[in-house]
């Protein structure tokens, strides 16, 4: 069963060094539900292979990133600084480039979740990931208005980022799954096949190992 749930036990489906997946326990604590709305946006950010009660323990979670984006953007724009807002960049990039890798995530599943002793978050699904990019272009751009003096175009575009930010914390609705989802259906469609962390086997089952004489039933796959 591929759906995962943490009112026993929740699957953060973190790669281990194996190649497989850790587990953390929740403690059997009954998490608190969370509304349509807010389940509504986290499926269409691509996270529509979580249960009810997983999107209930992440939801508060998934809010660590976006939100100290968000702040850490409205200080390059206050600094109208184009180096912090360069380097500033690199965040989103990290988070579009690598559905385990953002940094910001990495961040929380490494140190700060241990403190409030919260379940590691799960990848980045790819509508997710597409709004990382745009952000990234936005970004880009205005650390280079504000380079060459652009200061107006820099706000707007940064401003942009911060705002579509700031409401992806608050309310869990992401303009750049909305707009992933807009431009890409096919792939919305085909990802709802094939969800994220779902196990298959990749290769043909041959009766007979040639060397062992046991069935081979391929590599599992993680889409």
């Amino acid at each position: 069963m591929n759906r995962l749930s943490c009112v026993r036990q929740l699957s953060t489906r973190s790669p281990d060094a194996h190649g497989g997946y850790t587990t953390f326990s929740t403690h059997n604590r009954e998490p608190k539900m969370v509304t349509e709305f807010t389940k509504n946006n986290l499926n269409k950010q691509g996270f529509g292979n979580l249960d009810e009660n997983a999107k209930s323990c992440y939801a508060g979670p998934l809010r660590f990133a976006p939100g100290v984006g968000t702040v850490l953007i409205i200080v390059g724009l206050t600094l109208q600084s184009p180096a912090f807002l360069g380097i500033g960049a690199i965040v989103p990039l990290s988070g579009a480039l690598f559905p385990r890798g953002m940094i910001l995530d990495l961040a929380y599943n490494l140190g700060v979740r241990h403190l409030f002793h919260g379940p590691a978050l799960p990848p980045s699904p790819t509508p997710r990931r597409f709004s990382y990019l745009l952000s990234t272009v936005l970004l880009a751009g205005s650390a280079l208005s504000f380079y060459y003096g652009f200061s107006t175009v820099g706000i707007i575009l940064g401003g942009a980022v911060a705002l579509g930010g700031l409401m992806l914390t608050t309310t869990h609705w992401c303009l750049g799954s909305w707009i992933y989802r807009l431009f890409f259906r096919h792939s919305v469609a085909r990802s709802k096949r094939h969800p994220v962390g779902r196990a298959r086997p990749v290769g043909r089952v041959r009766p007979d190992h040639p060397q062992r004489g046991i069935p081979s039933m391929g590599t599992p796959h993680f889409e």
